[in-house]
């Protein structure tokens, strides 16, 4: 497995459905309780974003994003009321084949569903380092 970019500690993860983040990809919150028809509930979007108020126009929380060969790397994640509406800017990485991926920005939509709540990834944006 490799192992954390920059080695910090997150206090929440996302697990990836691929080796790498790219247009459609999935990523899920282990351990939350079940999104709604309108994405993740109350108590997770809390969580996730790391207030227990109305979001304010943007709120950052620090992530660890677990990709589907147990490679891994730090992330932020980005709430914010004006859209896009969730971004992910994840740190480069190492795939455990020993690809390297770059930084990157992502907008993420939720996805409704009565399981863990999940997101899709809607687009890349320009990396601002």
């Amino acid at each position: 497995m490799a192992g954390t970019a920059g080695g910090g500690e997150a206090g929440l993860v996302l697990h990836a459905s691929h080796t790498h983040l790219f247009r459609g990809a999935r990523l899920r919150v282990p351990g939350a309780e079940p999104a709604g028809p309108d994405g993740p509930g109350e108590r997770t979007r809390r969580r996730l974003i790391g207030a227990d108020h109305a979001l304010p126009s943007a709120t950052t929380t620090d992530v660890r994003v677990v990709f589907s060969d147990f490679s891994d790397a730090e992330a932020a994640l980005t709430a914010s009321e004006a859209a896009p509406a969730w971004t992910l800017s994840v740190e480069a990485y190492r795939t455990a084949a020993g690809t390297e991926i770059p930084a990157r920005v992502w907008e993420i939509e939720p996805l409704p569903g009565d399981g863990a709540p999940e997101f899709k990834v809607a687009a890349r944006r320009p990396y601002a380092a």
